[in-house]
C-alpha cells in the first residue's frame, strides 16, 4: 500500500499539463447513510456537493464530484473552485494529511458521458478520493472520473 497525496492540479503540472476548470456547479444537499460514512456525519446532515469539469484548452477529459460537511467557511460561490480545490482548502486552514485512493476502470452513468461528451459505452478510469485533516475534523469523498484516452495516472515511488 504506497499512496502519496497530490492536488490534481500539481499532478498535472508535473507532466507538463497546464489543466483548467472548465465548468463548476455547488449543490447543498443532505447525507445518505453512504456519503455520511465517508463524511464522518449522521445520515441527513447537511453537505455540499462540488462538481468540476477539469480539461485543458478548453476539452474536458475529467469530472469531479466531491462531496464535503456543510460549513458556513466554505464558500457556495462557484468562482472559488476555479482553481486547486486543496490550495482552497490550505487558505481556510485544512491541510489534507491522510488520504486513501482506489482506481478502477468503469462504464459511466448518464451524468459522466454527458459531462465528458463520450459515449456511455466508453470505459472511464474511476479514482475515488478519501481525504481528511483530522486536527479540523474535515473529511472529504471524491469520485473522479477520466477519459482512459486522455489520461495517465502516475506512480512515483521515489
Amino acid at each position: 500500500h504506497f499512496t502519496l497525496f497530490k492536488s490534481f492540479t500539481n499532478e498535472m503540472k508535473e507532466v507538463g499539463i497546464d489543466v483548467e476548470t472548465l465548468k463548476v456547479n455547488i449543490l447543498v444537499s443532505y447525507a445518505d447513510p453512504n456519503i455520511s460514512k465517508y463524511l464522518n456525519i449522521k445520515s441527513g446532515e447537511k453537505i455540499i456537493i462540488l462538481k468540476r469539469l477539469r480539461g485543458e484548452k478548453g476539452k474536458a477529459f475529467a469530472f469531479f464530484i466531491t462531496y464535503i460537511k456543510f460549513d458556513d467557511n466554505m464558500s457556495l460561490k462557484s468562482s472559488d473552485y476555479y482553481g486547486s480545490f486543496y490550495s482552497y482548502l490550505n487558505d481556510l486552514g485544512i491541510q489534507i494529511e491522510q488520504n486513501q485512493e482506489v482506481v478502477e476502470a468503469i462504464l459511466p452513468n448518464h451524468e459522466i458521458s454527458t459531462m465528458l461528451k463520450i459515449s456511455p459505452k466508453l470505459p472511464v478510469l474511476k479514482r475515488t478520493r478519501f481525504a481528511r485533516d483530522l486536527n479540523k475534523q474535515f473529511y472529504e469523498y471524491t469520485e473522479c472520473y477520466y477519459i482512459g484516452s486522455s489520461y495517465k495516472y502516475y506512480l512515483d515511488f521515489k
